[in-house]
């Protein structure tokens, strides 16, 4: 017992003294090396030593700029940011020639939802230092979230000019003109000059491949949203969006695949969740649609689309009340649904898209119920009197109609040929393209049919 107490306390000895040691080291180190230290761990992540350096400093010099701007990244870090403000405004007051300064500070009032003195402090920053992009860049979201439109473009479009290199300048710049200002054109432009940046910007192939979608280039949409796949798998917008693309062309094996790994990486997202539901519907795999939807209304009780196409996969099951229910909710929430009919349908509409950067003829016999009421060919059988004519624009979607009404059909025959000769589809020329199943779907209105104009393979 005696040995044992004895080795103890020289045990006791060794760790005070070692503690006595480390603590005399960090003392040894003057205020400079210590902020250097704080940096170097606070760029390692570890946020507590770093912690430690930054109040070791103040506790000897009050007025340390660089251990408070330290201690201000970390509350930043932490997203406390009435700490950090506090923090760079201390900075600001020490050192006001600073723009470094203001531009933390401005990005620690945009966290904390400030969005006016955001705007002036970047603002003070830019006048300090107009070389840095990210000043414009900074204000310019800021502007954005006052929903000043005009303002934060102005900022990112001088941010690409003055600055052609920087590509979060560019990107900032096509997000805006694509989900803001809804400008297709200028958005895929715009990300067309991030990619010559860097080819292998994810996040501008998503863009450009989401602004062809909705632009309906679908060809090249899916072309972009496969190589942004390819370079991250794990990247869940470019699944979905491409899913997206499957769906219109009916692949819908394909897009089941990239919704489920959409709904993988990001299990909380609604949409992901309904868009499977919604392929999983297509693909006649109603209990698990069913599974998906409810999951989605869960997440998101607020998303009719959700409860329509819940409705539409518990009709196809037989369970009519549910699907009334599903229904009537769908319309309580949006009254875009107030004439939804539950019923089977035979026929789909119908869209070209010329994916090609050539004009194309399309030549077509239509098999639809749109003339009288029954299901005949139009104009006339195939292959027997004139078919219709169709001009298409290079990466142009076109929607037949009749009667100034969207063409509905269940199966056609067609060829595609380029203005210039260049190419021709003739592959349904003697076959018949199926637009609906045989046996007809349940929905609440018909369905779109997209078939993709593509250059044929040599």
């Amino acid at each position: 017992m005696v040995v044992c107490r004895v080795a103890f306390v020289l045990l006791l000895a060794v760790c005070c003294g070692a503690s006595q040691f480390m603590h005399q080291a960090r003392g040894a180190q003057g205020p400079t090396e210590l902020v250097a230290a704080g940096n170097a761990s606070l760029t390692a992540g570890n946020e507590e030593e770093a912690l430690k350096s930054f109040s070791d400093v103040l506790r000897a010099e009050p007025a340390n700029v660089g251990a408070k701007v330290g201690r201000a990244e970390i509350a930043m870090r932490r997203e406390l940011y009435p700490q950090a403000i506090a923090g760079f405004s201390a900075a600001v007051a020490a050192e006001p020639n600073s723009a470094a300064h203001y531009a933390r500070r401005a990005a620690a009032y945009a966290g904390d939802l400030q969005y006016a003195p955001a705007v002036a402090d970047w603002t003070l920053a830019i006048e300090r230092d107009a070389k840095q992009p990210a000043y414009l860049v900074g204000r310019g979201d800021a502007y954005l979230a006052q929903k000043n439109t005009d303002a934060a473009l102005t900022d990112y479009i001088a941010a690409v000019r003055g600055f052609p290199d920087y590509l979060p300048g560019f990107l900032r710049l096509a997000r805006t003109q694509l989900r803001v200002k809804k400008d297709l054109s200028r958005a895929a432009s715009t990300y067309t000059d991030a990619l010559r940046i860097d080819p292998k910007c994810v996040e501008a192939l998503v863009g450009r491949g989401d602004t062809y979608l909705q632009d309906e280039q679908y060809s090249v949409a899916l072309r972009d949203l496969t190589q942004a796949v390819e370079l991250k798998k794990d990247d869940a917008p470019a699944r979905s969006l491409r899913g997206d693309v499957e769906l219109l062309h009916g692949h819908y094996k394909e897009s089941v695949a990239d919704y489920r790994k959409a709904v993988e990486l990001e299990p909380r997202n609604a949409l992901f969740h309904c868009d499977l539901g919604c392929a999983l519907v297509r693909s006649e795999d109603y209990a698990g649609a069913i599974k998906s939807l409810k999951r989605s209304a869960k997440l998101d009780p607020k998303m009719s689309r959700a409860f329509i196409y819940l409705a539409v996969a518990e009709f196809s099951q037989g369970n009519q009340s549910a699907a009334q229910a599903a229904l009537d909710g769908a319309k309580k929430l949006d009254d875009k649904w107030k004439d939804a009919k539950l019923e089977r349908r035979h026929s789909r509409f119908i869209a070209f898209a010329n994916g090609t950067d050539k004009p194309v003829e399309v030549k077509v016999w239509y098999f639809t119920d749109a003339i009288d009421g029954r299901l005949a060919w139009y104009p006339a059988e195939p292959g027997q009197g004139e078919p219709i004519t169709h001009k298409i624009k290079a990466h142009d979607t076109l929607y037949p109609a009749y009667k100034g009404m969207r063409l509905p059909v269940a199966k056609l025959r067609f060829t595609v040929r380029a203005d210039d000769g260049s190419f021709t589809i003739d592959r349904f020329q003697n076959t018949d393209l199926d637009a609906a199943p045989t046996g007809g779907y349940i929905d609440t209105a018909p369905q779109t049919f997209s078939f993709p104009i593509v250059l044929p393979e040599k």
